[in-house]
């Protein structure tokens, strides 16, 4: 195991331990809803300082592809490290000492990343984590007490839409970070940003998609045109020659994740219509 790799791995597996902790104590399956929709929320503010206006770079050395061994980097910080911390303020419903603590302490893990050599500061800085991580920690802590009560259909919605989203780019994480999904159009000089750019768009029509039929319960004939339409769409892309896949398994690997995707929907619709 290399300097950088070491680093990265012992986070996650104490955000893995973390979270064995927080379900073990709390059982409740909100929290697993919850653990989904702030993992989301961290996705699509990293699609924005990472993928769209890149902020900063992580250098785990765990991939041969360059941009996708930053992207795994910036994939296990918000999905693992900071999500999990989130989930443990939300589920013991910790004041705001503990809420400020917690923060300072993202930001000061991220000077050591920098003084190590294993992430680099392009325009960001340690003040904006700091502040988005407190406002972050806030909305996780605020958003599991609407859903711990008469969830309105609105908080539910977008619950779900990001339960999706965060949900299918799990699934399909490691096709993505092995370079398997190829586009050939031309939006930035790196094809796996453009790559990434194009799926994270796909993430969040189908999580809209998926979220809609199961928001308002539809018949399952109705439901399952959604995985159809995605496979036929899959199956027009390559007839024109806009996206192709490095292996067979691929095709049925997207297919099976929007079939996965239907059923973890309809769990969780009825999850948050709970009371």
């Amino acid at each position: 195991m290399n300097h950088n790799a070491r680093w990265f791995i012992i986070l996650a597996v104490l955000s893995f331990v973390l979270l064995i902790i927080i379900f073990w104590k709390k059982r409740d399956s909100k929290l697993l809803a919850l653990y989904f929709f702030i993992g989301s929320a961290a996705a699509c503010l990293e699609n924005v300082i990472f993928v769209w206006f890149p902020s900063y770079e992580y250098y785990p050395h765990m991939l041969k592809n360059p941009y996708y061994d930053m992207t795994l980097g910036a994939y296990l910080s918000q999905q693992f490290y900071v999500t999990s911390v989130a989930l443990f303020i939300a589920a013991f419903n910790l004041g705001y000492g503990w809420i400020v603590a917690l923060a300072a302490m993202f930001a000061c893990i991220e000077i050591i990343f920098l003084k190590l050599g294993i992430y680099k500061l392009i325009w960001w800085n340690p003040v904006y984590t700091f502040a988005g991580i407190l406002l972050y920690f806030w909305i996780a802590k605020k958003w599991y007490g609407m859903l711990l009560h008469a969830t309105s259909p609105l908080i539910r919605f977008i619950t779900l839409s990001g339960i999706n989203y965060i949900v299918y780019a799990h699934l399909i994480m490691y096709a993505l970070l092995s370079d398997h999904f190829h586009y050939p159009v031309y939006w930035y000089d790196s094809p796996e940003r453009t790559a990434l750019s194009v799926i994270i768009i796909y993430f969040y029509i189908r999580g809209l998609l998926t979220a809609l039929v199961c928001f308002y319960k539809f018949r399952w004939t109705l439901q399952a045109l959604v995985p159809v339409l995605m496979g036929g769409s899959y199956l027009l892309s390559m007839a024109l020659h806009i996206f192709t896949f490095t292996y067979i398994w691929d095709i049925y690997l997207l297919i099976a994740a929007d079939i996965v995707l239907l059923f973890c929907c309809n769990y969780f619709n009825r999850i948050l219509t709970k009371h």
